[in-house]
C-alpha cells in the first residue's frame, strides 16, 4: 500500500525528477511501535469520513487535481488546483470551496469561487483579492479510495464528471490502522502532533497553504497564490518532514495546458519554482522562508498559522497531564436524587436525565455556579438511556421503557432555544452503554458492543458493527484523541470486565486499549483532550459489591493510573470532566440495587 501510495502520488504530481525514489524509501521504513488494528468494521452504508481528506486527481489528468480535507464539524474544504479554460490569458487557475455538505457518501458544494487581483510578495495587500462566484461541485465515493466528481461551472469552464483515485492519504488518518501506537494500544505521543491542514498568513489573507503529512519523514506542501500580474498560480512540492521543520527542496511550478475537455497531460510543464521551508513554532504557528528561481516571485518569509483543523487529527504541543494529586469534595446535592441516568456536558453545564428515581426528569447543573436548574420532562420515562449534546441541544435516546409518556417514541431532542422536546425517529434505539460527540457526529453504543454513528443534520444513522470480543451491558464510550473509547461494561459470560476498545473513524477499525485497572460495569466517565478519568460502577457476578476506585489516562500516556477514590462508592451515576475538575453525580449506593442520594462529587486537583 505505502508503494500504491508514492507511485500514485508521483504520477499525480510528476515528481519523478525530485526524488520519489527516495521519499518512498523513507516512507518504508514503519515505526517501531506497531499494533495492527482488527478487521475493518462491517458498516450499513458508506459515509464520507476522516479518510477522505487528501488528495484526489483522475489518472487520465495527471497535473491538476483536488485537495479535500474533511474538517472536525462535518464540513468540508475544496480547492481544485487547474488551468484555465481556452481564451484566458491566465497560466494557471484554482478553485475554492467551503463549507461542503456530507451527506453519507457524497460532498456537496453549492457554490464555490475563484480568486484573483493581488500581487505576490512584499506588495501583496488583501484588500485587492476578488472573488468570483464560478459553480457547484459533487464528489460521491463509493469505497476510502474511489469516487467521482461533477461540476457545473461558468459558460467558459463548462460542465463535465470523471472518476477519481487518491493520490495521498493524510499521517495517521488515512484507510489504514494507526501506526503510532504504544504497546497497549493507545496513540503515541509522537502520533499526536499532526500539521495537516490549512494555513494562511493574515498579513496576506487571500492566498496561504496546504501542508498534507504523509508519515514522519515526507510531507507535500501547495501553496495557492497569485503571480506578479494577480492571476492565479499556484505550486507544489513534495519534501522532508524533520520533526517541526519541513524542507521542500524542489517546489514545482505546472503550466502548459487548459482546463476540461482542452486539458492535455503531455502538454503540462512542471517548472522548477524554487524552494519553501515551514517550521512550526507550536501545533498552530509556523515561519515559512522561501525562495524562488524566478525573479518575478523572488525570496522572503512569511508566519502562517492554522486556518482549520482535519477530523481525527490531534496536535499537541506538550504531552497530556495525569490529574493525580487532587482531592474530593461535594457539591450542590440534585433536586431529585436519580441513578442510572443518561448524561452529557456541553460547555459549563452537564445534564442529567431520567432513569431510577425521576424516570422523565432533566437537570441541568452549572459548574460555574453549582446550581440545579430542572427542565421540561422527557416525553417518556427512561432508565439506563444514552445522551449527547450537539450544537447546544441535548439528544436523548433509546434506554429501558418506564413510567409514563409515549413508549412507542424513541429518540429526541431538547430545542434549547425553544424550550421544548423534539421527537427524532431516526435515532438509534440503545441501551445501557453511553455516547459521545466526535467531529460532527454523535455515537451510540449497544450492549452488545456496537455503534450507531448518527447524523443530527439529516436525521440518519448507520450501524457500526463492534469489535466482536465481548458484549460490552454497562460500558461507557467516551471520545478521545479523535477517537471512540469503549470502556469496561459486562457480560453474562464473563461477568463485569476491565478491557477497552477502540475505535478510529479513520479507517473504520477497532483495536485492542489498554486495560483498566479496575473490572467495573455501571460506572461513571468522561473524557477531555487531556484525559480520560473512570468512577465508582458495581460488580454483580461473582461478589456484588460497590466500586468506589478511580482512574486516569492521561493523552500519550500507555497505561491507567490509581486516583483517589470516590468518597462515596456508587454505581449508575453521570460523569463530566472540564479543565480540572472531574463532576460524579448522582447514582446508587446499593450494588446490583436502587438507593440514590443525589449526592455530587467533585475531584479537583
Amino acid at each position: 500500500m505505502a508503494t500504491w501510495r508514492h507511485t500514485t502520488m508521483a504520477l499525480f504530481l510528476g515528481l519523478a525528477a525530485v526524488g520519489v525514489a527516495s521519499a518512498c524509501a523513507l516512507h518504508l521504513r514503519a515505526p517501531q511501535n506497531r499494533l495492527h488494528g482488527l478487521p475493518k468494521a462491517a458498516n450499513s452504508a458508506h459515509w464520507v469520513g476522516p479518510a477522505h481528506s487528501g488528495s484526489w486527481f483522475n489518472p487520465d489528468r495527471s497535473g491538476e487535481g483536488f485537495i479535500l480535507q474533511i474538517q472536525d464539524d462535518a464540513t468540508a474544504t475544496l480547492f481544485w488546483f487547474t488551468f484555465p479554460p481556452l481564451g484566458s490569458t491566465d497560466e494557471q487557475a484554482w478553485i475554492l470551496g467551503a463549507g461542503g455538505v456530507i451527506e453519507g457518501d457524497t460532498i456537496r458544494f453549492s457554490q464555490t469561487f475563484t480568486t484573483r487581483g493581488p500581487s505576490f510578495g512584499s506588495e501583496f495587500d488583501p484588500a485587492d483579492v476578488q472573488y468570483q462566484a464560478w459553480g457547484s461541485i459533487r464528489f460521491q465515493f463509493s469505497s476510502c479510495s474511489e469516487g467521482q466528481v461533477q461540476w457545473n461551472g461558468p459558460p467558459e469552464w463548462g460542465n463535465g464528471q470523471k472518476t477519481l483515485v487518491r493520490a495521498s492519504a493524510i499521517d495517521e488518518t488515512g484507510c489504514d490502522p494507526k501506526l503510532q501506537l504504544t504497546p497497549t494500544g493507545t496513540r503515541a505521543a509522537q502520533g499526536l502532533r499532526q500539521r495537516s491542514a490549512a494555513w494562511f498568513d493574515p498579513v496576506h489573507s487571500g492566498e496561504g497553504w496546504v501542508v498534507e503529512e504523509f508519515n514522519a519523514e515526507l510531507a507535500v506542501i501547495y501553496w495557492f497564490s497569485y503571480d506578479e500580474q494577480g492571476r492565479p498560480a499556484w505550486m507544489v512540492g513534495l519534501g522532508a518532514r524533520q520533526n517541526d521543520r519541513f524542507e521542500f527542496v524542489d517546489v514545482l511550478q505546472p503550466k502548459g495546458t487548459h482546463f476540461g475537455e482542452h486539458f492535455d497531460a503531455t502538454a503540462v510543464q512542471r517548472l522548477p519554482w524554487g524552494s519553501l521551508a515551514m517550521q512550526f513554532t507550536t501545533c498552530d504557528r509556523a515561519t515559512l522562508d522561501y525562495s524562488s528561481v524566478d525573479a518575478a516571485f523572488g525570496a522572503g518569509q512569511l508566519r502562517p498559522i492554522r486556518s482549520n483543523r482535519l477530523a481525527s487529527t490531534i496536535c499537541r504541543d506538550a504531552p497530556g497531564r495525569s490529574p493525580a494529586g487532587g482531592s474530593w469534595t461535594q457539591g450542590n446535592a440534585m433536586p431529585e436524587p436519580q441513578s442510572e441516568v443518561a448524561f452529557a456536558r456541553d460547555k459549563e453545564s452537564i445534564y442529567v436525565v431520567a432513569g431510577f428515581g425521576d424516570v422523565q426528569g432533566v437537570k441541568r447543573f452549572d459548574t460555574l455556579s453549582g446550581q440545579w436548574t430542572v427542565l421540561p420532562d422527557l416525553p417518556a420515562g427512561r432508565d439506563h438511556a444514552s445522551a449527547a449534546v450537539f450544537g447546544g441541544d441535548l439528544f436523548v435516546t433509546g434506554g429501558y421503557p418506564n413510567g409514563a409518556g409515549n413508549q412507542a417514541e424513541n429518540g429526541w431532542r431538547y430545542l434549547q432555544a425553544e424550550n421544548r422536546w423534539q421527537h427524532l425517529p431516526g435515532l438509534p434505539s440503545v441501551e445501557a452503554s453511553g455516547a459521545a460527540t466526535l467531529d460532527g457526529y454523535l455515537y451510540f453504543a449497544s450492549s452488545a458492543g456496537e455503534l450507531y454513528q448518527y447524523d443530527p443534520r439529516r436525521d440518519v444513522s448507520r450501524l457500526i458493527s463492534g469489535d466482536g470480543l465481548l458484549s460490552r451491558d454497562h460500558s461507557q464510550l467516551v471520545a478521545f484523541q479523535g477517537e471512540l473509547w469503549l470502556v469496561g461494561g459486562r457480560s453474562e459470560l464473563n461477568g463485569e470486565t476491565a478491557a477497552v476498545s477502540i475505535y478510529d473513524p479513520a479507517s473504520e477499525r477497532w483495536r485492542s486499549g489498554p486495560r483498566m485497572l479496575t473490572t467495573r460495569g455501571g460506572f461513571a466517565a468522561a473524557a477531555s483532550a487531556d484525559a480520560i478519568l473512570v468512577a465508582g460502577g458495581e460488580a454483580i457476578y461473582g461478589a456484588t459489591l460497590l466500586r468506589g476506585e478511580v482512574e486516569a489516562i492521561a493523552a500519550g500516556e500507555e497505561r491507567w493510573q490509581a486516583l483517589p477514590p470516590l468518597p462515596v462508592a456508587l454505581h449508575g451515576a453521570a460523569g463530566a470532566l472540564s479543565g480540572e475538575n472531574f463532576w460524579v453525580l448522582g447514582g446508587s449506593t446499593r450494588a446490583g440495587g436502587i438507593r440514590n442520594a443525589g449526592q455530587v462529587q467533585i475531584y479537583r486537583w
